[in-house]
């Protein structure tokens, strides 16, 4: 077995709570729930709903808005979207 330096177990530790946490937030989206922060870039939506950028992007185009990956969006904006996926946006507290 491999021997770990600090910095590497350090990494490791950081990996394995990142994992954790989209666990739980995969968990959240199957519920059909999320909480989402006031202002969001589209990839970051797309992470919080599981789903794909451009699925984002397209939902996005239907209702009128033309946005790319980077772009900004509101939590209004945003919980018409997940409520489009079948997913119940709330704001974070």
């Amino acid at each position: 077995m491999a021997v770990l330096t600090p910095e590497q177990e350090a990494a490791s530790v950081r990996t394995q709570f990142a994992a954790g946490q989209a666990t739980e937030a995969k968990k959240a989206v199957a519920e059909g729930k999320v909480q989402l922060p006031p202002t969001l870039s589209v990839k970051e939506l797309a992470e919080y709903l599981d789903v794909k950028t451009v699925d984002i992007i397209k939902e996005l185009m239907k209702n009128g808005v033309m946005a790319n990956i980077n772009q900004q969006i509101d939590f209004d904006t945003a919980a018409i979207v997940a409520d489009s996926f079948g997913v119940q946006a709330s704001p974070m507290s």
